[in-house]
């Protein structure tokens, strides 16, 4: 029992916190570092020992916590997280698979579970699911009329724009994100004035006012998990 005490007392420290804290933000950057040719023509092996080092350490952690809070551990959805993703980069050393080496990035994931404010960010996300589920389904049908629409009227003057009803999906994914948005509706424009003023209405209404609902459901995520807070 006094072995399972320090090991519970050294688990929940802030030393400890913020050893595992500085040991993932380094092998984020040693990772990085990878990715470089030159940096792995000269310290490849080093690079790869200090990965397989701070994997140890994360596994060495995660034994720990289990030591600690026995089944308790899995009882926590943050500790089942930290659980898979190294579980997950542990593959390229069981798998021995050089195109599984990627996955090991996953564990800079980890850092959100090490900050409570990261945290509260992505509760805030997955608790207005619902509602973006919704919003999405929203923005879908509306995308879906007007490439049908499209289509029809502008698939003969623009096929490579809105030849079929894909063509017209990428070209309003394209819109609603802004990418070369002002070439495509000025050439829309010179060709069918009123296509091109609904597009530049469809525009405004993607980028605009359902990413104003967007902020405005996390926002209210944000406040309502505030409030529970307190």
């Amino acid at each position: 029992m006094a072995t399972k005490g320090r090991a519970e007392a050294l688990v929940e420290s802030k030393v400890f916190e913020n050893f595992i804290i500085l040991c993932l933000i380094l092998n984020a950057a040693t990772l990085g570092m990878e990715t470089f040719p030159s940096n792995m023509q000269k310290f490849g092996n080093i690079l790869h020992l200090v990965d397989t080092l701070f994997l140890s350490i994360f596994i060495a952690e995660m034994a720990l916590k289990i030591f600690v809070y026995r089944l308790g551990y899995f009882k926590g959805g943050w500790n089942i997280f930290d659980f898979v993703l190294i579980m997950v980069t542990l593959l390229p050393f069981i798998g021995n698979v050089s195109s599984l080496r990627s996955l090991r990035i996953l564990r800079a994931l980890r850092i959100i579970s090490a900050f409570p404010s990261l945290k509260k960010v992505v509760e805030a996300i997955i608790s207005s699911a619902k509602e973006v589920t919704a919003l999405a389904f929203l923005v879908s049908g509306l995308m879906y009329v007007v490439a049908v629409i499209a289509s029809q009227v502008l698939g003969a003057m623009h096929p490579d724009l809105f030849g079929d009803l894909w063509a017209s999906m990428i070209t309003l994914s394209q819109l609603a994100t802004f990418d070369d948005w002002t070439s495509i509706t000025r050439k829309i424009l010179s060709t069918n004035l009123f296509m091109g003023l609904a597009l530049i209405v469809y525009v405004i209404i993607t980028a605009f006012v359902l990413l104003s609902l967007l902020l405005g459901i996390y926002s209210n995520s944000m406040m309502m998990m505030a409030k529970g807070g307190k």
